[in-house]
């Protein structure tokens, strides 16, 4: 019987994989004891052999370079203590980290002026307290062009309260006093000072009383309410 014609392309390609399977199979019995494993389609390895392992650590030629190692090398009676990062105390530091503990059941004192050091502020106010009975170097009593609110009395002895709510983002120290024109000793305000919460919390309230003293009527001046950051003005009117 005729066999069909065989496509040499095909005959060509068959070769080239043969080969290619005798070349990879050579190689792999060639360097069986530097690789782990090694596979050949055809084959029946079950599995792939271990890489051995060096009887010896590399040595610093070896590698190309000299590796960090810590005081005292590899021999870890040497090393005392961590070097990843430094000490939070100084060496010269004596009473260390045990300063702000216990040592052996018995406290140790801080150090003087530390802790205090930390905690002084910069602030006119601390915490809401009037830190001095003179106005601040920010405050004016020049009022708004346009109030914020009026505030009517009607007789000697009146208070009013009013409310004022913070629109910034942190706690700001607050001075209130009145504009210039309003007379010396007619009305009174409290507080004169603290500290406002920040915005969205509870707003500030203030009490302004009239002790009497204005020989004119209708608005005799502003209660000027200020921060570093904000000013609040409301007009009196006394009726």
């Amino acid at each position: 019987p005729l066999r069909p014609p065989v496509d040499p392309f095909v005959s060509c390609c068959v070769l080239s994989m043969v080969r290619v399977q005798a070349v990879f199979l050579a190689l792999c019995l060639a360097g069986e004891s530097q690789l782990g494993a090694c596979w050949a389609p055809g084959t029946r390895s079950s599995g792939l052999r271990r890489v051995r392992l060096l009887s010896q650590p590399p040595s610093d030629a070896d590698l190309g370079f000299t590796p960090w190692r810590p005081d005292g090398g590899n021999d870890p009676a040497k090393f005392a203590g961590s070097t990843d990062t430094p000490d939070f105390f100084e060496e010269d530091d004596v009473q260390g980290a045990v300063e702000y503990g216990a040592k052996d059941g018995n406290n140790v004192a801080q150090r003087g002026g530390g802790l205090d050091d930390m905690l002084k502020s910069d602030s006119w106010t601390i915490g809401g307290a009037e830190k001095t009975g003179d106005r601040p170097s920010w405050y004016t009593n020049t009022p708004m062009s346009v109030p914020d609110g009026e505030i009517f009395f009607d007789r000697s002895g009146m208070s009013v309260e009013l409310e004022v709510m913070n629109g910034a983002m942190g706690y700001e120290d607050f001075y209130a006093d009145f504009s210039a024109e309003v007379p010396p000793g007619a009305f009174e305000v409290v507080p004169q000072s603290g500290t406002l919460n920040r915005r969205g919390q509870d707003p500030q309230p203030f009490q302004v009383t009239y002790k009497g003293g204005c020989a004119n009527k209708g608005v005799v001046g502003h209660l000027v309410i200020m921060t570093e950051e904000e000013k609040w003005s409301f007009s009196i009117d006394v009726q």
